[in-house]
């Protein structure tokens, strides 16, 4: 399994990198290729946010969603139905 992960990561040309713990960052910077730099901005991306590696170029983007949008990604909803108040991602409609 391991391997079949790495051949896909060295065939995609675009990477899409979220927030990583400290203890995971160091497998995902040499599978991924991360420099030192990208590794430490992946390390403090916040909620919403990503690394995009395409190709040789690196983008820091902050994926913004619509309402409609919000309502087919938020896999916490459940456990928000039992918690008060709601919290809302970054970027997303209250």
């Amino acid at each position: 399994m391991a391997r079949i992960a790495e051949g896909l990561l060295s065939d995609s040309e675009t990477r899409v990198i979220l927030r990583q713990s400290p203890a995971d960052l160091g497998a995902t910077r040499e599978l991924v290729g991360l420099s030192a730099t990208e590794a430490e901005h992946v390390a403090g991306l916040w909620r919403g946010a990503a690394l995009w590696k395409v190709g040789g170029r690196s983008f820091l983007v902050d994926h913004r969603l619509s309402r409609a949008e919000w309502a087919l990604v938020d896999t916490d909803a459940r456990m928000r139905a039992h918690a008060a108040p709601p919290i809302h991602a970054r970027g997303v409609p209250a």
